[in-house]
């Protein structure tokens, strides 16, 4: 079945929504309606002149829509809302619902009386890295403490669009019930109450709306969770995009790119495009090190690199290169796998009698496998701080403090085997 689409609103989520409607076969975008004719005018363009209006009664009654998708201002949703769903249509419709309780109940009942659908636009819920984000922090044990943020520094059209969204909805209330949403999924438990403070940075907006504010929210289980967004030209851009929780197991971020100058406060794209998850494990060795599994060679006994571990580097280089990152490898930064360290013929890490041969397969494998996507590789990355720190200083695992500098002599010249031999197997394969 086809479904014909009236979109309403062609800003930043209303335009999104008119282009994934005209590409996909499933639905048949019938009209555009919008109260700037510049706006309409372009979009209507890109779309093959699909039809535009500026009477939103005159746009239901020609094109006669099976859904209409309602991305206008939230003081305009109850109007929309209700005259869709008299007519027959089923509605998508941007957050929040409505401007406030008594009209969302309302919307919903007539949905109800009419039999027809609500959707409304908790986009986060089907992107797929927030999917994943919330996936592993189910893993983080409970409570946990989830900390969020969105602040944008606007000025031109964007402070604009904001001011007109402050008619009615505050910086908390527009995106905040997103992360409040995402919160709930995270905890799986249920809000006991909310706090929330804001403050009126200018005097361009009417005396009882805020331009900033932040929320704290406590769930059933113990759980915490904070929220901040501010818009305007007064916005600070230093730490605008915090979005990770934390719990007894650990950590899980998504991180922006190391480059500030790649994103921009004000673009939401800069908030919703997600760049990488950063995992932190807080399990810890005997002697309070942190600890995590080898994601390629779990097991000593493996001929073959771990395919889970496989597709989470080329996950990794594949986000640093759409970020506009050129990856570096370094193939050693101080920690080996903890199998490594297990005694065998009396020796253990590097100073064991198949240490490098454990080496060569890993860095073969390695080459193999990303050799083709990497241009820049760091053998080992400052192995003497690791000799001093490990076998001198005992700050490093393996935490030894050897009497002389000449006793850690093995090691050092297993070190310089490891550099000889990784340098030999990536000109090789680079040469093949």
């Amino acid at each position: 079945m086809i479904y014909n689409v009236l979109v309403v609103g062609v800003g930043n989520m209303g335009k999104a929504h008119a282009k994934a409607y005209y590409k996909i076969d499933e639905f048949n975008l019938v009209g555009l309606v919008a109260r700037s004719p510049e706006k309409r005018n372009q979009l209507s363009k890109e779309l093959g002149n699909v039809s535009q209006f500026d009477d939103f009664d005159k746009a239901l009654k020609e094109t006669k829509p099976d859904i209409v998708s309602i991305n206008s201002y939230t003081e305009t949703h109850k109007d929309f809302a209700i005259k869709s769903l008299n007519s027959g249509a089923h509605i998508f419709i941007e957050k929040p619902l409505a401007e406030n309780i008594k009209d969302a109940e309302e919307i919903i009942s007539l949905a109800k009386k009419k039999d027809k659908k609500i959707l409304v636009g908790y986009i986060l819920r089907h992107h797929p890295t927030w999917k994943k984000f919330i996936k592993l922090s189910h893993n983080l044990g409970s409570p946990l403490v989830m900390r969020m943020n969105l602040n944008q520094q606007s000025s031109g059209d964007q402070w604009t669009v904001h001011k007109n969204l402050m008619n009615s909805t505050s910086p908390i209330v527009d995106c905040g019930v997103h992360y409040v949403d995402v919160m709930c999924q995270m905890t799986k438990s249920k809000p006991l109450y909310v706090n929330a403070v804001g403050a009126r940075l200018t005097e361009e907006i009417a005396s009882d709306m805020y331009n900033y504010g932040h929320l704290q929210i406590t769930f059933e289980d113990g759980s915490i969770g904070w929220y901040e967004a501010g818009w305007g030209p007064m916005i600070s851009q230093t730490a605008f995009f915090v979005k990770d929780v934390i719990g007894p197991n650990g950590s899980v971020s998504i991180v922006e790119p190391s480059d500030n100058n790649v994103i921009k406060s004000d673009e939401i794209d800069s908030h919703t495009k997600t760049n990488l998850l950063l995992i932190h494990n807080e399990k810890r060795d005997e002697n309070g090190m942190f600890l995590n599994p080898d994601r390629l060679f779990p097991r000593p006994d493996m001929t073959e690199p771990d395919p889970e571990g496989v597709t989470f580097y080329r996950n990794v280089i594949s986000a640093a290169k759409a970020n506009g990152l050129k990856p570096h490898v370094s193939l050693f930064h101080f920690s080996t796998p903890e199998w490594f360290w297990e005694e065998k013929d009396g020796k253990r890490g590097w100073e064991r009698l198949d240490a490098l041969s454990h080496w060569h397969r890993y860095v073969s494998a390695v080459s193999a496998l990303f050799g083709q996507e990497i241009n820049h590789w760091c053998t080992l990355n400052e192995p003497m701080v690791y000799v001093l720190w490990g076998y001198i200083e005992g700050i490093f695992p393996p935490l030894e403090q050897r009497a002389a500098p000449v006793d850690v002599a093995p090691v050092v010249a297993q070190l310089l085997r490891a550099h000889a031999a990784a340098y030999e197997i990536l000109h090789r394969d680079a040469a093949a």
